[in-house]
């Protein structure tokens, strides 16, 4: 990998990239910043060009992600730890949002509380995203679904993680003009 280094990743062409590529996302399953130039989201278009089994593998790793970010709350994935960076590698794996965003409302508590994530990030910063749409994704947000999910998940928990969701639901509520 010491050659790389001089080199920017998304140079490579396609046979050395599919290469270098599983390296990478290992890579940046254990550090929480970019460990290269490498702008994973370029990989969406060369992705095009990719046999079946080459996307299926690339969309494998993120379905895998995903649902490990769901099922641990807080996540060590890396860079992948957090709700939004997670969407966008859904995303660049050309995977449909929807899908994955209607998982935050189903399953264990660990979801509701990356969905709160999401709610603050969403609400708060004003790129919460690389790639991902912030108005599909504020679209989606907006329904009372997200609203219930929050709640029920409040009264299943308590302490910090009970806090959190209550500024969530609360963030929700006057931003999604609830």
């Amino acid at each position: 990998m010491e050659h790389l280094t001089a080199l920017h990743v998304m140079e490579l062409d396609d046979d050395a990239l599919r290469y270098y590529l599983p390296r990478m996302m290992e890579l940046l399953l254990l550090t929480s910043a970019p460990v290269f130039d490498f702008r994973v989201w370029d990989v969406k278009i060369r992705m095009v060009t990719w046999t079946g089994p080459e996307r299926s593998a690339l969309q494998g790793f993120a379905t895998a992600v995903w649902a490990e970010l769901l099922s641990v709350y807080p996540a060590d994935l890396g860079y992948f730890s957090d709700s939004p960076s997670a969407l966008d590698l859904v995303d660049w794996c050309g995977l449909p949002l929807g899908d994955h965003l209607d998982a935050l409302l189903t399953g264990p508590v660990a979801a509701a509380r990356h969905l709160a994530d999401l709610v603050d990030a969403v609400f708060t910063r004003t790129t919460p995203f690389k790639t991902v749409s912030k108005s599909a994704v504020l679209n989606w947000i907006a329904a009372p679904a997200v609203g219930e999910r929050l709640q029920d998940a409040f009264f299943a928990t308590s302490g910090s993680a009970a806090q959190e969701l209550s500024a969530a639901y609360q963030l929700w509520a006057v931003c999604a003009g609830r």
